[in-house]
């Protein structure tokens, strides 16, 4: 039976299983097939208190029995009726509680820890992609440098071809104003 139920247990479910989220079911209506309509199932539940109550010796797996409607999503009645009417039984059913909440305490360490590791993978990527981004900035400085460098280059060499280009339109007009002082020239000798 406890094997059973272990299955049921807190400590058996993950938070990744589709087990771990309650079904949102009625509990009226789900326990039709079994108890029929003329028992709901708040007076079964009752009965089971009060059967446990007289005549469970507080086994563990009796009182594992009487948790599940406990559950929040169910109503607050099924709170009520434990924890009022039955309030002198419920040092027995601690057992049970401080075994569903160490395993409780169990997965909330456990996710924390992978959270601790993922949250550590994710520091390592930020400080690689830094790293990179780094290095691509020393890239692109080093290329702005040699780009600054080329183009002090470039303009140093359109001035020269700009100076170079003044002498020879310089050395144009001085060649153009020979060659009509040299026709003049022959032209006055040949006209004499």
């Amino acid at each position: 039976m406890s094997d059973l139920l272990t299955l049921f247990a807190l400590s058996a479910t993950s938070a990744s299983s589709p087990s771990s989220k309650l079904p949102d079911i009625n509990l009226e209506q789900a326990s039709l097939p079994l108890l029929g309509s003329g028992t709901p199932f708040y007076q079964f539940y009752t009965d089971f208190l009060a059967l446990y109550d007289a005549i469970s010796f507080s086994h563990p797996i009796f009182a594992s029995l009487l948790l599940p409607p406990l559950a929040l999503t169910y109503p607050i009645d099924y709170h009520r009726i434990l924890w009022a009417d039955f309030v002198l039984m419920t040092g027995d059913s601690q057992n049970y509680q401080a075994q569903a909440l160490k395993a409780l305490e169990s997965k909330v360490d456990s996710h924390f820890q992978t959270l601790i590791e993922k949250m550590g993978k994710q520091e390592k990527n930020i400080q690689t992609l830094i790293m990179k981004s780094d290095s691509q900035e020393r890239n692109i400085q080093t290329l702005v440098r040699k780009s600054d460098s080329q183009e002090a280059e470039l303009s140093y060499h359109h001035l020269l071809i700009e100076e170079q280009g003044k002498d020879m339109r310089k050395g144009f007009d001085d060649l153009e104003r020979c060659v009509k002082e040299l026709d003049t020239s022959i032209l006055a000798k040949l006209g004499q």
